[in-house]
């Protein structure tokens, strides 16, 4: 027998109705840990040490499977964590300029700085957070905190990458690099004090996603679309506030008073899911504002009724992520999880199908 998942989790609620405490490895084990009456994480298992402690899942114990420096480092530098980046590519195709060979490849040139700077804010929190990660029962395992990155080699990395990153930006152009120093600014005070206000930390989150579209469009001198800045800000706003719901349903269901280091409490749940869906709301308004008073009036668009396909794939989107995010069936980041489900997949890709057919 060789059962998975929720049919695994399912055969041992019916086996051990009193409770039992499961080992596993993959992501197809969380909803059993969830479940469980203890976690034991092995192998690849233990990166979802702390997404389940934040779920109120009691981890009894740890095994990490032997890294080596290259994986260390990748994680560390939270390579995986550059997707969210590909946003400064989004005003190159809303400015009609992705032909641009040279904006283009300035873009590319954007990404790789900017994913430099952003590696290096991971590992200066990370230097900041070294005493207590040391002490923390699943921080510990991470590379600089278990000694397998040495503090100064961190130290140094961090120096370089921001060096290297800021100076690219200044090269490519000043204005970009000011976007950039503002993300910087905003992001370090989001890990050191923001992240403990609630509806705060989403705001700076919202924000944050928005500062990298701006960046894009400072990057190669283009109008300031207040349509797609308001989009953005609504958008991300419902996001972030998806993933806050999904701590205080699960901080809720297990009965806890509190959700550690966040400034929520699990019976705030009813607000999370107010604004998160008013503001998911408001994106896709803004959406057809702009294809009934802008992109239908214009020239940009030869076949504008395409547009229309956008909102309609965006709302079912949102349903998918508001109802993953109210079962709590939504364990990752919105944006990381769309990136790897087939079905968020498909719906970017007929949007952008829609796009290519409206133009």
């Amino acid at each position: 027998m060789n059962l998975k998942s929720r049919n695994k989790l399912k055969w041992l609620q019916a086996s051990f109705p009193e409770g039992f405490i499961y080992a596993g490895d993959s992501a197809a084990d969380l909803p059993i840990w969830e479940a469980a009456s203890g976690a034991v994480l092995v192998g690849n298992g233990v990166k979802y040490a702390s997404q389940l402690r934040k779920a109120g899942v009691e981890v009894r114990a740890i095994s990490p499977e032997n890294t080596n420096p290259v994986k260390d480092w990748l994680f560390e530098l939270r390579v995986h964590q550059w997707s969210k980046n590909v946003l400064i590519f989004v005003p190159l195709f809303l400015g009609h300029i992705a032909g641009d060979l040279h904006a283009v490849l300035r873009t590319i040139v954007a990404f790789v700085a900017f994913g430099l700077i952003a590696s290096a804010t991971y590992i200066i929190n990370d230097l900041a957070d070294l005493e207590a990660d040391r002490a923390h029962a699943t921080k510990r395992f991470r590379a600089i905190a278990a000694g397998r990155i040495s503090v100064i080699n961190g130290f140094l990395a961090s120096i370089f990458m921001l060096g290297a990153g800021i100076g690219v930006a200044l090269l490519l152009h000043p204005q970009f690099a000011l976007a950039v120093a503002a993300y910087l600014v905003l992001t370090l005070a989001y890990s050191f004090r923001l992240k403990r206000y609630a509806l705060l930390d989403v705001t700076v989150i919202g924000a944050l996603f928005t500062l990298r579209i701006v960046m894009g469009q400072v990057l190669n001198d283009l109008a300031f679309s207040p349509w797609l800045l308001s989009f953005s800000a609504m958008f991300f706003f419902s996001l972030s506030l998806a993933k806050r719901h999904v701590e205080a349903m699960r901080a809720c269901s297990k009965g806890r008073d509190a959700i550690k280091g966040r400034g929520y409490l699990p019976d705030d749940w009813p607000l999370t899911l107010g604004y998160g869906l008013a503001s998911a709301s408001a994106s896709i308004v803004i959406m057809l504002l702009f294809i009934a008073l802008e992109a239908r009036a214009t020239q940009e668009y030869h076949n504008p009724a395409w547009l229309y396909v956008a909102p309609g794939g965006v709302f079912m989107w949102l349903q998918r992520i508001w109802l993953l995010s109210h079962r709590m069936g939504l364990h990752d980041d919105p944006i990381v999880f769309a990136l790897k489900d087939k079905t968020s997949l498909l719906i970017g890709a007929i949007i952008a199908l829609a796009f290519a057919l409206a133009v």
